[in-house]
């Protein structure tokens, strides 16, 4: 696999990752050798006229986003997620490649849907219409539960991690039963590679460790205090979760079209996390 990939980078493709700064975009970037554009570097996805910073790339993997839930700033998080993605796809054109990461929420119903779920759709429709009038390559990933070393940023995982290995009691809902499919950040960068060097001109995928992968959140902790030699402290509840609290995610298909498959199981993730 490892002379597969160099062979790809052999290629002449030039590769920016839109939001390369954070919490999985740093990873990205690193695996693919790529330009990292973020407001950091003076790259603001709000501005119109993105063209003329994006026009000598051959791949643009667009990970930026505004995740906030709350309901407090829903008009930055469609200004920044939709109206962003816009200002990037109208000005892409048929030479160009984009990836775009989206996200398992936009299968949250309508009526309990939150601004970021939401925007993530409106996202999507817009690649799907630029990507016919402008003829430009278009991936779809819709992300679970994705992880990553916490360089810059970290989600529930790495808390996880650092409770356990710090001996902080974590208090679990749903008597630890609720359910993830665990998906290392160099798998999914394997997926965006095998996309951009595919035949295939769109599509979309769900995306997340599948079965093989998943773990309720009482085995998952077990399996923290394994790797890192501390037994978790647990305690439990009987409060139930909102939402799906036992998403795991269909990778059949994203097998079927890229020939892709996970390769990092949940120990060996957990120990390049630690």
């Amino acid at each position: 696999m490892m002379g597969m990939r160099k062979i790809l980078f052999d290629m002449d493709k030039k590769i920016a990752v839109i939001g390369g700064n954070g919490y999985l975009g740093y990873h990205v970037a690193k695996y693919f050798k790529a330009d990292s554009l973020s407001r950091a570097n003076g790259f603001d996805v709000t501005e119109k006229g993105l063209g003329k910073k994006l026009s000598g790339y051959d791949v643009i993997i667009h990970m930026a986003a505004k995740v906030d839930k709350s309901g407090k700033n829903d008009m930055e998080v469609f200004r920044v997620n939709a109206d962003g993605t816009r200002n990037i796809v109208e000005s892409l054109n048929k030479n160009q490649t984009l990836i775009f990461a989206s996200t398992k929420e936009v299968y949250t119903p309508i009526n309990n849907q939150d601004s970021y779920g939401l925007s993530k759709i409106i996202a999507e429709n817009y690649i799907n219409y630029f990507s016919k009038v402008n003829g430009f390559k278009s991936g779809i990933f819709r992300l679970a539960t994705t992880y990553a070393p916490a360089t810059n940023g970290s989600t529930f995982v790495n808390y996880f991690v650092d409770c356990v290995k710090n001996n902080k009691k974590l208090l679990l809902m749903m008597k630890g039963e609720q359910t993830r499919d665990f998906l290392y950040v160099d798998d999914l960068s394997n997926a965006f590679e095998k996309f951009i060097y595919s035949d295939k001109k769109k599509g979309m995928w769900d995306i997340g460790g599948g079965k093989e992968n998943s773990e309720n959140f009482a085995t998952f902790l077990n399996d923290v205090g394994k790797v890192v030699g501390v037994s978790p402290v647990i305690g439990f509840s009987d409060e139930v979760v909102a939402g799906n609290p036992h998403h795991i995610t269909d990778i059949e298909k994203i097998g079927k079209d890229l020939g892709w498959a996970p390769k990092v199981g949940i120990l060996e993730g957990i120990a390049k996390i630690i």
